[in-house]
């Protein structure tokens, strides 16, 4: 390696000598970082629904005890679907966070698919173009073996 980097050009461009001593997992794990990034964002933006999630049942009883028949079952449904979608959200928060790092391949790789399925991704519609590119990048030979684990 060293022969190699002495027999450079000492004109030629950064991009040239990084390309020859860069490690190739550094460079699979490289093509993560957009998607990883991108999942990341859109799951931070919805973080304040899941701090909404503990306050649910003192919602729910305030409700209950001040007029029994205000809650419907179309608003217990919603609350349900909140919950669902911010539990989803948290896991997508933890694969994409992994993706960036190389770690756990299987946890990045389900958020991928979670973030595909609009009910459960992050932002609704905004997710998908996010996690379909994770899956065609996560799926790639090169970048499953650069997992960690």
């Amino acid at each position: 390696m060293q022969g190699m980097l002495n027999e450079l050009n000492p004109y030629a461009s950064p991009a040239a000598v990084n390309q020859i001593a860069e490690d190739p997992t550094a460079a699979a794990l490289r093509k993560l970082g957009g998607p990883a990034m991108g999942l990341l964002l859109l799951s931070a933006m919805t973080v304040p629904y899941v701090l909404l999630i503990p306050l649910l049942p003192i919602i729910f009883l305030v409700f209950l005890f001040n007029e029994p028949l205000a809650i419907a079952p179309l608003q217990i449904l919603g609350a349900l679907g909140l919950c669902v979608m911010s539990v989803s959200n948290c896991f997508i928060l933890v694969g994409a966070s992994n993706m960036r790092q190389g770690t756990r391949y299987k946890l990045a790789y389900t958020a991928a698919v979670l973030a595909c399925i609009p009910v459960l991704s992050p932002s609704g519609y905004l997710g998908i173009p996010f996690g379909i590119w994770a899956l065609l990048v996560i799926r790639r030979r090169d970048v499953r073996e650069a997992f960690k684990t």
